[in-house]
């Protein structure tokens, strides 16, 4: 249930970030906790939001915080292009070019 809210949040996050971009012809500026806030205080996973190639793209990363009951799940991403990844093993980031999983499985 956990994992599944997360990666709901973070596609709804693309979209955010979409229409933020639409309105500010790039991502700088942008946050998780303006635009993604239930996201940004998850009690699960940390997020980390990188903005790169001059404010035109980002990476949405979701690491299980340690001694919650997700602790082990894996990481996940999302990028810009709404690629995702979910990488079951925890001490691996997730490669959206070769993502392990994706959300849908």
């Amino acid at each position: 249930g956990a994992r599944a809210t997360a990666q709901g949040q973070m596609i709804d996050f693309v979209r955010a970030m979409e229409t933020f971009r639409a309105q500010n012809m790039s991502y700088q500026n942008a946050n998780v906790a303006t635009l993604a806030p239930e996201l940004a205080n998850s009690n699960y996973y940390t997020v980390n939001l990188a903005i790169a190639a001059n404010n035109q793209t980002f990476v949405l990363r979701a690491t299980p915080r340690a001694g919650t009951i997700m602790a082990t799940d894996g990481t996940m991403a999302v990028d810009n292009r709404a690629r995702t990844c979910w990488n079951p093993d925890s001490s691996d980031p997730c490669d959206l070019d070769n993502p392990p999983r994706t959300f849908s499985n």
